[in-house]
């Protein structure tokens, strides 16, 4: 996993950085001077994962965003491509393959991400290393079509999104090497890797506050 970078802004957004190019996550919160994103990645277009400051703020002339193919004229602005669950697209470098993502508890919210309505996350893959960004997600079953991931986002909210106790049974689904929670609201990040790391030995916990960064060849 060497010649990564893996950075944090607000809710589930993070950026990528490899040699091939950089990568963004659910745009939201960029502060001005960021780095100018190569592929834009969007699970869904609430406000909180497509914000249009955040998208102009890192877009260049080249940037490519793809988003779910659902939402296709919102897309349309910035000349997006839309995926569909499970498509897969080769881009820069990176292999992109699009992942169901969506609320099956009816207490979240009445279903706020609806499986109908064609919302994604993505896996994406570079030489050996594979990355899973979850988006806005309850634990659902086509989390035990994922192998050999080595870093997950996964949201631990409860809110909209599985919760804390239900994200430490997905990370036994998935089988990452490290998790990296996100969309957490007021969850005790340090209770989750606790629990995490001692009900699964083989995978480690990585808080990331916003702002702050990591590189994956030191892990």
């Amino acid at each position: 996993m060497k010649d990564m970078k893996i950075q944090r802004f607000e809710q589930s957004c993070f950026s990528i950085e490899a040699p091939e190019g950089v990568i963004y996550f659910d745009p939201f919160g960029i502060p001005a001077g960021a780095k100018k994103a190569d592929l834009i990645l969007v699970s869904h277009t609430h406000f909180d994962h497509f914000q249009k400051k955040s998208i102009q703020s890192i877009v260049k002339k080249d940037t490519e965003l793809i988003g779910p193919a659902s939402k296709e004229k919102k897309l349309i602005k910035w000349e997006g491509i839309g995926m569909k669950p499970d498509d897969t697209l080769q881009k820069k470098g990176f292999t992109i393959q699009a992942i169901p993502m969506y609320n099956q508890a009816f207490y979240r919210k009445l279903f706020f991400h609806p499986k109908r309505k064609g919302f994604i996350g993505y896996v994406v893959s570079r030489g050996n290393t594979t990355l899973y960004h979850a988006g806005d997600t309850d634990l659902i079953p086509e989390m035990g079509n994922l192998e050999k991931i080595d870093v997950a986002f996964l949201p631990i909210g409860g809110t909209f999104t599985m919760n804390a106790r239900e994200a430490v049974q997905a990370a036994g689904v998935i089988s990452p090497k490290y998790i990296i929670p996100m969309h957490e609201k007021k969850e005790n990040l340090d209770e989750f890797k606790q629990n995490v790391e001692k009900t699964h030995e083989n995978i480690q916990v990585l808080p990331m506050k916003p702002q702050t960064e990591i590189t994956l060849e030191d892990l």
